[in-house]
């Protein structure tokens, strides 16, 4: 059994990061063309406009902006997981399986 007792801030910050931004790349993606075919049939009427590329720019200020917070929101959870574990003296603890592989003559092929 292994213990986490320690996160490193900056790494665990820029991973989740990654994952969100990732993420939002994903789905954001399909948000982005589901609205913009909304927009586009409803384009012509005087209530919506012709603002669908204003969702494209949106979807860019949004990545940028998931990034930074996601870091910040990962800096914050790191630091308060150190906190905490340094506090309750006990980490996460992980069971990880080793998978070693016999060594020694291949079976027999029959």
């Amino acid at each position: 059994m292994y213990e986490i007792k320690k996160l490193k801030v900056v790494n665990f910050a820029t991973v989740w990061m990654l994952v969100v931004v990732a993420n939002y790349l994903v789905f954001g993606v399909i948000y982005i063309f589901f609205f913009m075919g909304i927009v586009g049939i409803l384009g012509d009427s005087s209530i919506f406009g012709n603002y669908g590329y204003n969702f494209l720019i949106g979807y860019l200020i949004g990545l940028v902006t998931a990034a930074i917070l996601s870091f910040l929101g990962g800096l914050l959870t790191a630091a308060i997981y150190n906190l905490i574990s340094t506090k309750l003296g006990k980490g996460l603890q992980i069971d990880i399986v080793h998978l070693v592989e016999k060594k020694g003559p291949p079976p027999d092929k029959k």
